[in-house]
Parts: structure tokens; C-alpha cells; sequence
């Protein structure tokens, strides 16, 4: 409330805005994948968030090229796609938008970010997505792009965090007897496992504060009033 500008109407137009501008694209882009699909009313968009939309195409690829079946060869005409008619459709869609809310010029455009044939979503920016193509970066081999999944925390032990990662790819390319036998035998393993293997990472700050000038331990005497001296 120091701030010099500070105005609740101002961050309440910002936020505002930035709720116009992906929900009128989600629903512009809903409207262009039922057209070039050729179906009616279907819902294509799986999630949006503050700055990003994802949708399906798989109807639009297998209705213009149902021989292909091979991955890059598909990211490539979902590429072509993304380029030739999404982006020039959201250019389009952002200049309505601009006008019709009488800005003096179109500050709003979209690029196209992840390709990808498996996206599994928990809740807002906590997903797993199998992708071949991430902002024009193309991969042999597909990468498993995890956000605010708990693989990745830095709490779990190295052995776990592994073992995670290798269910999360069996989640989505294997079955689930594999799964189960994984992690049974996983659970075998851990529990011989050595303790420096499963112990969880931590850290402690100000050692110095309990150390004696010979990197001896200070000897406290806790008082019965509460307290403690040296």
C-alpha cells in the first residue's frame, strides 16, 4: 500500500484481462479444431492456463493423412499445421479481441510450444506430457516433460527419485502388470538397499554456532526454570 501507484482497480484489471484473453482463445480455438475437424461442439481443449492453451488434433491428422502412423512424420505435419493455420488464426482472433476492446494496437499473440502424443494432467501445472517437439527442438527420442509431479523433489532419495522416473514412463508405455511387478520388486530392493542409498537428502545451517574453537560439541545444561546455560 506504500507504492506510489498502488490501486486495488489496476491488478484487478491486469488479472481481469489476462482471464479475457485465454478464455476468448480457448473457446475461438474449440470453434477452428470442430471446423477443421469437421464435427460439431466437441470440446478439443484439455487445459488452459494463464499463458497457455493445449488441444487435440489427433481427428484433424488421421481425417488429411490416415496412412501415417509414423511419430516425427506426424510432428512435422502438426508443425506445419501449428504454423500455417493455428498461429495465423490466433493472430487473427487477438486482433478482434483488440478491437473490440478499443486498444490502440494488438499486444497478444501465441507461439507454438510442445507437441506431444500423451499428456497426463493432475491438476493446474502438475502433469506428465511425452513430447517430440518442444518450441522447434526436436527429439529422437520422445522426452517426458514432468511438472510439479513429485519425481523431481529434491527430498526423495536418488534410488527413489529413479525408481519414480522409470514408473512414470511404465505409466504411460506399459501396463499395468508391469507396473506391479515393478514396483513389487522395487520394494525388495530398497528395503536391502544400504542406508546411504535410501536415507533422505537434508541439510543443516550454523554448525559453527554449536562448536567449540576444536570442533568439539558445545555442552549446554538445561535449567529447570527453562533456559539453558553454557
Amino acid at each position: 500500500e506504500a507504492f506510489r501507484w498502488y490501486d486495488e482497480t489496476i491488478a484487478e484489471g491486469i488479472t481481469s484481462s489476462g482471464r479475457v484473453a485465454i478464455q476468448y482463445i480457448t473457446k475461438k480455438l474449440n470453434e477452428f479444431v470442430n471446423e477443421k475437424s469437421g464435427t460439431i461442439d466437441i470440446d478439443y481443449v484439455v487445459s488452459s492456463d494463464t499463458d497457455a492453451v493445449y488441444f487435440v488434433v489427433e481427428t484433424i491428422v488421421k481425417n488429411r493423412h490416415p496412412d501415417i502412423t509414423d511419430k516425427q512424420k506426424l510432428t512435422d505435419l502438426i508443425n506445419e499445421f501449428a504454423e500455417n493455420e493455428v498461429e495465423p488464426f490466433i493472430e487473427s482472433c487477438y486482433q478482434e479481441l483488440s478491437n473490440y476492446m478499443n486498444c490502440d494496437i494488438n499486444l497478444l499473440d501465441m507461439k507454438r510450444e510442445a507437441i506431444a502424443d500423451t499428456f497426463i494432467i493432475r491438476a493446474k501445472k502438475n502433469y506428465i506430457m511425452r513430447m517430440y517437439d518442444n518450441e522447434g527442438v526436436r527429439f529422437a527420442d520422445p522426452y517426458y516433460k514432468m511438472m510439479g509431479i513429485e519425481v523431481v523433489r529434491t527430498s526423495h532419495p536418488i534410488m527413489v527419485r529413479d525408481a519414480l522416473k522409470t514408473a512414470m514412463k511404465m505409466i504411460i508405455e506399459g501396463s499395468n502388470d508391469e507396473i506391479r511387478l515393478f514396483v513389487k520388486n522395487f520394494k525388495k530392493e530398497f528395503m536391502n538397499a544400504p542406508l546411504n542409498k535410501i536415507a533422505a537428502p537434508r541439510g543443516m545451517n550454523d554448525l559453527t554456532k554449536y562448536m567449540n574453537e576444536d570442533y568439539t560439541a558445545k555442552q549446554y545444561e538445561y535449567l529447570p526454570e527453562g533456559g539453558k546455560k553454557k
